[in-house]
């Protein structure tokens, strides 16, 4: 059924990337084990190439079943309007870096990444995803969720609506400078949550844009 579905997909969705990973039955003379789809459609690649900014966010998602114990991996992108745009996505076996790596390759492939700058992926530090990044993707610039990074602040008893707002701000800063100033407003609020930003998200001197995010993505 499986190479039904990927023929159906590829007649009707002519150009779309699709790559299937097997392994080995232990079982003599018994088919393949399905392990891995990556699937990007070639609307998806034709839509973000020439008409998205190069804004991917990547994310991983328990698929919960009595039968299967996978997980979806999924990029998207943000078109014209600010709106979610689906890019690609995988179905693995568990999130490792192994399996972000095997995702990551087949998507700077469908997007043309290539070994130059200019683009930024956002994520939420998923398992594996950061070593990932650093061998198949390394030039990027990488920048974390601000919704989850408040998770991780509020339960390191950094709570209250103040302290909430201040981060919110700077994360929204369109400058440096901008951001800075909202970072010493956070210091002058508790000098122990800057702290913990720099202990626990590599927040030091001018690297403290390394929390900073797009007003969009932290909305």
């Amino acid at each position: 059924m499986l190479w039904d579905y990927i023929d159906e997909l590829e007649r009707t969705n002519p150009g779309s990337s699709i790559h299937v990973k097997l392994t080995e039955n232990e079982i003599a003379n018994k088919p393949y084990i399905f392990q891995r789809i990556y699937i990007c459609f070639a609307a998806c690649k034709e839509g973000f190439n020439p008409g998205c900014r190069k804004i991917v966010g990547v994310d991983g998602y328990w698929l919960k079943s009595p039968m299967y114990g996978t997980q979806l991996l999924a990029a998207v992108g943000l078109d014209a309007n600010n709106n979610i745009f689906p890019i690609a996505y995988a179905i693995v076996e568990k999130e490792t870096h192994d399996t972000w790596s095997w995702f990551l390759n087949y998507l700077s492939v469908d997007l043309e990444i290539g070994d130059h700058g200019g683009w930024t992926f956002m994520s939420d530090k998923q398992k594996g995803l950061l070593e990932a990044f650093n061998d198949v993707l390394p030039f990027v610039s990488h920048r974390f969720c601000v919704r989850y990074l408040y998770g991780n602040f509020r339960r390191a008893i950094f709570s209250g609506f103040s302290l909430r707002n201040a981060l919110l701000a700077a994360a929204k800063a369109t400058t440096v400078k901008f951001f800075h100033d909202r970072m010493s407003d956070l210091l002058n609020l508790d000098a122990d949550a800057v702290s913990w930003l720099n202990t626990n998200h590599q927040v030091n001197g001018l690297d403290l844009t390394s929390i900073q995010m797009l007003s969009v993505i932290s909305c």
